[in-house]
């Protein structure tokens, strides 16, 4: 897909990077979550970042279906079209042909028209040429963005098969680099370019994609919903910009103090700048056509005439005369018609103590802790059992964007887009947000959780603040360590030879904060331990996720005690319960296997038969139990064969008996190849699963999770 020649390019036009510290990882370069966020950037938000970098692409147009759009247009609707973002799709642009920094070859008008033609490098591989009919059909602007867009998701979609790439597999670059990639969006970033870069010279290849990411999104870590103050103006980050609120009076309409993060005005400039917000919530404005709308929570709700403007109660006098282009901003809502009750919404409460927000003639579920966070100081409205149910029910209502709340676990989150973002560690929030913001957060219940999707963490070792970058450390105050164990979540019954988790949680009651590894948590009958892995403030709950494994039969006792680093009893730390150890209904064990102790590096694969008796009391379902093959870590095996395996993680089901369950006592065949040309010259560690699909149940094998055994690849 990329041309030789800008592989070159890459080498000779290197922009000058701010100071910011950078690291390269190889195998994570950006989350799938960075490559499918479509709404990381609004259309204006893309247009002001081109504006602001002085790119090319700022004034340049190109047709699509016979009508002329800017470049901004172009890279939005391919976005959203195909759900990958925007800010990888400038980026990539960028990285291919220098289209948002610029480059002293773009002044030559033949050259800049070669790379706009062929923006993305799409369908131009090492040493073709350009003038190839092939190589035609992609050549322009929008057809390079949409097919780098769409180009993504069939990754995604074969991913693991026909040489495409996928995440886990151990392949070399052709630059010589060995990748294992941990996520998906890092493995299409070598499907699209096979370099890794960053040998020697320290440019080209995906070094040179994550260093330009570095540069343009590095230091852009407060997320949709959040409010910046730099003490003298407010700023909504929205769709990726900063929106300036036009009077403090327009952000106290629709927006808390407390919800406002201060930081410098060298992490403002960041942000390319978004639309100002210019009018109150709920503010009724009428344009030069002669339309009034309402505008509510960013969006215009039409008033679909005089007779309901009246009806409802409007004031001629509250109506603002305004240009069209100013609410351009402002996307359609439902239309108000004279059957609206409630045209700017309301808070009700029914007669049996529930809460609903009434709009558009549905009435949305309100949980009484979100009313709390959402509607602080409004008083809710009575509402009777049949007027409530004239109203469609509605989805129940999200925390308001920007809203700091914890989990009763202590996991950090500010809300973005209704989805909660958790912060990775309490120095991070603090590095953020800064510590007087954590007297604003609010705990919630796990229910309250449950109504939100979990997005992204962020997470930063530092951040800049008032102009510099600094490291941010918390004072750890010695003191006698004391704890108060809150709850846990231990199981009556666990399978002989199963892992499993107990969430232990334990209050810190210390007179001061515990510092990240200040304390670990000690099963004392398994001698399992585990640290605290984050700082955990006075007062300040905190879980411990422990796994275990129990093999001997019976009622066994669990004692979970605290200490400190030192090796000291933490006073108040102890939790013990009692757990009863039962032989596992499904259980198997391996008869014999073929799969060999070396193995030479090649290109045809390895044919091995694993035998596997079922030693349980219950039959499984043969077309439905899988035996996967995995790295000693669960990841993606090196000898995976995508053309025998049914998938990267299954290598196959049963072969014989060919009936339809394995029934207690029988033996089942499993059958597969070991594919080693992609495989390390090295010892591999690999395990051995039985997985049943229609219970979503491991089986037990060899009295464990997985069997484990060791491959070697020789030449």
């Amino acid at each position: 897909m990329k041309r030789f020649i800008v592989f070159f390019l890459f080498l000779i036009f290197v922009p000058v990077f701010s100071a910011r510290a950078f690291t390269f990882n190889p195998d994570n370069i950006i989350t799938d979550f960075e490559l499918k966020d479509k709404d990381s950037m609004s259309l204006s938000a893309i247009q002001s970042f081109l504006e602001k970098h002085e790119s090319a692409l700022k004034n340049y147009s190109d047709t699509v279906d016979g009508v002329l759009k800017n470049a901004a247009e172009i890279i939005h609707t391919a976005a959203q079209v195909n759900g990958i973002s925007p800010k990888f799709i400038l980026t990539k642009l960028d990285h291919e042909q220098c289209l948002v920094r610029g480059c002293s070859y773009h002044k030559d008008p033949v050259k800049l028209q070669k790379a706009l033609d062929f923006a993305a490098g799409f369908g131009v591989c090492d040493g073709c040429n350009i003038k190839d009919p092939k190589i035609q059909k992609y050549k322009g602007f929008a057809r390079q963005v949409e097919a780098l867009a769409s180009v993504q998701n069939d990754y995604i979609r074969k991913a693991g098969r026909g040489g495409i790439r996928a995440k886990g597999q151990i392949f070399k670059t052709q630059d010589g680099f060995t990748i294992t990639p941990v996520n998906q969006a890092t493995a299409n970033l070598y499907n699209y370019t096979p370099y890794r870069g960053g040998a020697g010279n320290n440019i080209g290849g995906n070094y040179f994609f994550a260093k330009l990411w570095d540069q343009y999104w590095g230091s852009l870590l407060y997320p949709d919903g959040s409010v910046l103050t730099d003490g003298n103006s407010y700023w909504l980050i929205d769709g990726g910009a900063k929106r300036r609120y036009g009077s403090s009076s327009v952000f106290f309409s629709e927006r808390d103090s407390r919800d406002a993060i201060t930081i410098s005005g060298a992490v403002l400039e960041e942000y390319p700048d978004g639309h100002e917000i210019k009018f109150s919530n709920y503010s009724l404005v009428q344009d030069e056509t002669g339309e009034r709308y309402l505008l509510v929570n960013g969006r215009k709700r039409k008033i679909d005439g005089d007779e309901t403007f009246r009806l409802l109660g409007f004031n001629p006098e509250e109506v603002e005369t305004v240009n069209s282009n100013e609410l351009s901003s402002y996307p359609p809502a439902v239309q108000i018609t004279k059957d609206e009750v409630y045209p700017q919404g309301a808070l009700v409460k029914a007669t049996n103590g529930e809460f609903y927000f009434i709009q558009n003639g549905f009435k949305y579920p309100v949980h009484s802790e979100i009313t709390a966070l959402n509607y602080p100081n409004l008083a809710p409205g009575d509402i009777t059992r049949e007027e409530l149910a004239r109203y469609y029910a509605g989805t129940p209502q999200k925390i308001n964007e920007g809203k700091f709340i914890k989990s009763r676990e202590g996991v950090f989150y500010i809300v973005s887009r209704g989805i909660l973002r958790p912060i990775a560690s309490v120095q991070d929030f603090i590095a953020l947000f800064g510590e007087q913001k954590l007297s604003d957060v609010v705990e919630v219940s796990t229910e309250v959780i449950a109504l939100h999707k979990i997005g992204e963490t962020i997470a930063t070792g530092s951040y800049e603040r008032n102009g510099k970058i600094v490291p941010i450390t918390l004072p750890v105050v010695a003191t006698t360590p004391r704890a108060l164990w809150v709850n846990a979540e231990s199981p009556q019954s666990v399978i002989s030879g199963a892992s499993f988790v107990v969430p232990v949680r334990f209050k810190n009651k210390s007179d001061a904060q515990w510092g990240k590894g200040d304390v670990y948590l000690l099963i004392k009958e398994t001698q399992t331990r585990k640290e605290n892995n984050d700082i955990v403030p006075k007062d300040v709950a905190h879980t411990f996720a422990v796994p275990l494994i129990l093999e001997t039969k019976g009622d066994a006792t669990l004692t979970f005690q605290l200490y400190t680093k030192d090796g000291s009893e933490v006073k108040g730390g102890l939790y013990q319960t009692r757990v009863f150890v039962k032989e596992p209904d499904y259980k198997a064990r391996i008869v014999s296997h073929t799969i060999p102790s070396k193995i030479k590096q090649g290109k045809t694969p390895v044919k091995v038969e694993v035998r596997i008796k079922n030693d349980g009391s219950k039959p499984w379902i043969r077309r439905k139990t899988g035996l996967k093959v995995s790295t000693s870590e669960g990841g993606a095996s090196p000898f995976y064969d995508a053309s025998d395996w049914l998938d990267i993680e299954t290598a196959s089901v049963s072969l014989d008996p060919k009936k339809d369950a394995i029934l207690p006592g029988e033996t089942a065949v499993f059958r597969f190849t070991l594919k080693t040309d992609r495989a390390l010259l090295a010892a591999h560690t690999y395990r051995l699963s039985l997985f049943m699909t229609d219970k979503k149940e491991i089986i037990n094998l060899n009295g464990k999770d997985f069997w484990e055994g060791t491959l070697r690849v020789e030449r």
